[in-house]
């Protein structure tokens, strides 16, 4: 029993360690379906970025009720957006595992200062 109890803590210490970089982005994002599915996320954090409008490249996004999905630019592929259609108002899209965050005026890829989005479709 002792040797099952510590085999379960290791585990667990393990998984919350390798989840300890996955940091939430400091502001609350909402966009209508069509910003959402538009040929660009744009995302505005006035803690992020100076108030200067960014977007990601290189993410994962879930939707509820859905696999995860890998979206390799900066809009949503074929796959999210045929999900993206059927959202409705309050519904909250999860963006995470962001590889780039880039505007006009920066980018970042080595450092992430964040790593999850979520978005409240409005």
């Amino acid at each position: 029993m002792k040797t099952l109890l510590l085999l379960i803590f290791t585990v667990t210490v393990s998984a919350q360690q390798t989840k300890s970089r996955n940091l939430l982005a400091p502001c609350e994002f909402s966009m209508t379906k069509d910003e959402l599915m538009s040929d660009q996320l744009k995302f505005h954090c006035e803690a992020l970025s100076n108030g200067k409008v960014f977007k990601i490249k290189r993410f994962m996004i879930k939707f509820r009720n859905h696999p995860s999905i890998f979206v390799e630019g900066s809009a949503l592929n074929p796959r999210a957006n045929r999900i993206a259609e059927n959202l409705k108002k309050g519904d909250v899209v999860v963006f995470f595992d962001v590889g780039l965050i880039e505007s006009d005026h920066f980018k970042i890829e080595d450092e992430m200062p964040i790593e999850t989005l979520m978005v409240t479709i409005k």
